[in-house]
């Protein structure tokens, strides 16, 4: 449930950190994030940066601030050895899917050019 700030009132965390399961469930993925040096909280950010959430999205889920968020970002594209935010989940997604946690998408071939 999302709350609209007020003026002079601070604005509530969104409530779906109950409601959502973490992506990082297999002991393997989080040891191999571990292993690159990302801490507890970055692995939350990767996750929740993974399910499509902006910086402000991500502060308010996990109580911190943007500009935290954008830091822990930071640290994530360094120990991942990355360039983008992008780039960041495409590393976490090639994780989880090794780990078996989620299946590689059918490829779709375009169709051929008309004669």
């Amino acid at each position: 449930m999302r709350t609209r700030k007020k003026k002079g009132q601070a604005m509530e965390p969104l409530q779906t950190t109950e409601s959502l399961p973490f992506l990082t469930s297999d002991i393997d993925v989080l040891t191999a994030l571990e292993q690159k040096g990302l801490t507890k909280r970055e692995i939350q950010v990767l996750e929740w940066v993974a399910r499509g959430k902006t910086n402000s999205e991500i502060g308010m889920i996990l109580q911190i601030s943007p500009r935290t968020a954008s830091k822990h970002l930071e640290h994530i594209y360094t120990k991942l050895g990355v360039e983008s935010r992008t780039a960041a989940v495409v590393v976490f997604l090639e994780m989880l899917q090794e780990s078996g946690q989620i299946q590689k998408a059918k490829t779709r071939h375009p169709p051929p050019p008309y004669s």
